[in-house]
């Protein structure tokens, strides 16, 4: 770092910056900063396994810890976590079914399986000739790039376990955490969990850590740094989906939904790069194969040329499917559904949007999250006191800010005797609301709402010609003055 102060200076900023996208990003980066940094060092530097992992570890902390001083406004005064850090990690109660798991994967898998089928063998044969060898032998051979290298086929010794221990560890520890924290937390969690466990998780642990494996055992060997990047990207993006079925980070929504949303993203997008190397790979050596590895090849080529069509479909159908047709009339307006199925209350979100003040603050129901609550709100632009309680939460970390606003919009909508008015006026001068909004969610979600008893407390300007209204009809009222 002292020799190259400017690089480092800039990987610190780009590694601190990338948590202002999202805190699981700044997790990846320091990731993939550590296993870069690792395996240069004993790629570049021939150190021994452990002491290029431990020179990786504490290069990593300092890029971190320079990119979190830059950054310190951000991550030491308005940052919040939504970690539960009393119990911070969870135990998933189940793993992906293998029907969704290759709903997702499986044209990834189809792309690498040559490039991983071919180094994992080649990896495997070193081994297990080093094993059978009792003497050094120099073998001529050619590598995963056609490249012809010298090798030695000497007996396996420490520097050849190490890289061994190291996967094994890798992948027995994060099964080990969730088997203890499994038993530990999880309601009706038994030992026989345990063999299931790790039955549905061995080929998931099998591809990254032959994935993890290969990397090392190339990292050593006379081969293009491309192929080394490429495999240590592999090797990240499987453990990812790996670590994902056993353990998660214990958040708000107290299960491994958000985990497994967040680190599929990523490994999504790793994938992606890899599967370029990876087709270019197999494009290159299909015409070199012969027998049943040419056949095997043609027969992937046609299973992923009927995923491609597959996918090819989809934007297709879904936009017969999410258009009717195309049979109904077209705009640009996202509002304009709400006056097809509610016509009064896009009638109701007109009238404000003409007509309200300029700053002017609304209340209305609150309501669950993904729903029509808060409707008005969004259509209109037109701040309310609260719309989805669990959304703001997850965004802001903690119910703190706005702890007592559910209750207290409550409270105005079900306003009886004349003291509770007053506690009305007192918090709508609170919120600085301006407008009261009476529809169909206000009335099923408040049992106690009167609005003879809203009125008293401000002017009723919608509809502005005072008719009758009915259980689907919209009322505003006008609570400047109040």
């Amino acid at each position: 770092m002292i020799g190259q102060p400017i690089q480092w200076l800039f990987l610190s900023i780009t590694v601190g910056a990338v948590g202002f996208i999202n805190a699981w990003d700044l997790g990846f980066a320091v990731a993939l900063v550590f296993i870069v940094v690792s395996v240069k060092m004993y790629r570049d530097e021939s150190m021994a396994l452990p002491l290029a992992m431990f020179r990786g570890l504490v290069t990593t902390l300092l890029v971190l810890g320079l990119g979190l001083v830059i950054f310190a406004g951000f991550y030491f005064g308005t940052f919040s976590s939504q970690v539960d850090w009393s119990a911070p990690i969870g135990a998933a109660k189940y793993a992906t079914r293998p029907i969704h798991m290759l709903t997702v994967w499986s044209m990834f898998v189809v792309l690498l399986a040559p490039l991983w089928l071919t180094v994992s063998v080649r990896v495997v044969r070193s081994y297990v000739h080093r094993m059978r060898s009792g003497r050094d032998n120099c073998m001529i051979n050619r590598d995963v790039e056609g490249q012809v290298v010298v090798t030695s086929s000497g007996p396996v010794d420490r520097a050849d376990a190490a890289p061994v221990i190291a996967v094994l560890l890798a992948i027995a520890v994060p099964y080990l955490i969730w088997a203890v924290v499994h038993l530990a937390t999880n309601d009706s969690a038994m030992t026989s969990d345990l063999f299931r466990r790790a039955r549905d998780v061995l080929p998931l642990s099998v591809l990254s850590g032959m994935s993890m494996l290969a990397l090392l055992h190339y990292a050593r060997r006379s081969v293009s740094d491309t192929l080394v990047f490429v495999l240590a990207l592999l090797a990240m993006a499987l453990y990812m989906v790996y670590g994902a079925e056993l353990l998660y980070i214990n958040d708000l929504f107290v299960n491994r939904m958000n985990t497994v949303f967040k680190l599929y993203y990523q490994a999504w997008i790793v994938l992606g790069v890899v599967g370029a190397y990876g087709l270019h790979f197999w494009v290159r050596n299909h015409e070199n194969w012969r027998g049943i590895r040419r056949s095997v090849s043609e027969t992937g080529a046609v299973i992923s040329a009927v995923m491609v069509l597959g996918a090819l479909y989809y934007p297709v159908a879904s936009l017969d499917s999410r258009t009717n047709g195309f049979s109904g009339d077209r705009s640009l307006d996202g509002t304009a559904f709400i006056a097809n199925f509610q016509a009064t209350e896009s009638f109701a979100i007109e009238w404000l949007s003409e007509n309200a003040r300029k700053d002017s603050v609304l209340v209305e129901a609150v309501g669950a999250s993904y729903t029509d609550f808060g409707r008005i709100s969004s259509s209109t632009g037109i701040p309310t006191v609260l719309g989805w309680p669990f959304h703001e939460e997850q965004w802001r970390g903690g119910r703190s800010l706005f702890a007592d606003r559910q209750g207290d919009v409550e409270r105005i909508y079900s306003t009886g005797s004349n003291e509770e008015i007053y506690e009305t006026r007192v918090i709508l001068k609170h919120y600085e609301v301006d407008y009261i909004v009476v529809g169909p969610r206000e009335r099923s979600t408040y049992a106690d709402l009167d609005i003879d008893r809203l009125e008293q407390i401000g002017e009723r300007v919608y509809p502005v010609d005072g008719t009758d209204f009915g259980p689907r009809d919209y009322v505003i009222i006008d609570v400047t003055g109040s």
